[in-house]
């Protein structure tokens, strides 16, 4: 179990009124660590349904590069969301994800931010498609004695992230392993 599911869990153990007993976050997260749980005591799976559960689910499975089948209904459910212009569509995805209640805990708004402006806009095809770019090279065209020197348009990925990408990649809560790989002018490339 990842830390930040981990962190999560206890965001959402510690911060629910349904539990009715206030509680630190170490105490939830060693209780999670070690398999010991009050059985009387309703499991994350049971506090919340439907887009609330989803959401939250969306939150974890958005913030880490491994994607898990138990992550499909989340992510569906959250690349479902779709407006005419992109802008909407952020805002709309933005709003989904805080439903989940642990959206509003302290550093959670960053992440959810992050991840409404970056999910499915910063993995490696994304920024391979929008980071094309040429450069002119100079290069000597026809035999030793008689040619002449031409300018050619060479295509070429940029190693640029979009500030949305930078707040995704950068944020503490996710791990998410796009990156570059190889020299700008030289083919490389972003990959997942």
């Amino acid at each position: 179990m990842t830390m930040l599911k981990k962190t999560l869990i206890c965001i959402l153990l510690a911060g629910t009124a349904h539990l009715g007993t206030a509680e630190s976050l170490n105490d939830a997260l060693n209780r999670s660590r070690s398999g010991n749980s009050n059985n009387n005591r309703p499991q994350v799976e049971d506090l919340f349904t439907g887009d609330v559960k989803l959401a939250c689910e969306a939150t974890l499975c958005l913030s880490t590069g491994n994607r898990p089948s138990e992550c499909r209904p989340a992510i569906h459910r959250y690349f479902s969301i779709r407006h005419k212009r992109m802008g909407d569509t952020i805002r709309a995805r933005h709003n989904f994800l805080r439903l989940c209640p642990a959206s509003k805990e302290q550093g959670m708004p960053e992440l959810v931010n992050a991840i409404a402006n970056g999910a499915g806009r910063c993995d490696a095809r994304e920024l391979n498609r929008i980071n094309r770019s040429t450069y002119i090279k100079r290069v000597w065209v026809g035999s030793r004695r008689h040619g002449d020197w031409q300018d050619v348009k060479v295509p070429y990925i940029r190693n640029a992230k979009p500030s949305y990408c930078s707040a995704y990649f950068e944020n503490g809560w996710t791990q998410l392993g796009t990156r570059y790989v190889g020299e700008e002018k030289n083919g490389g490339k972003w990959v997942d």
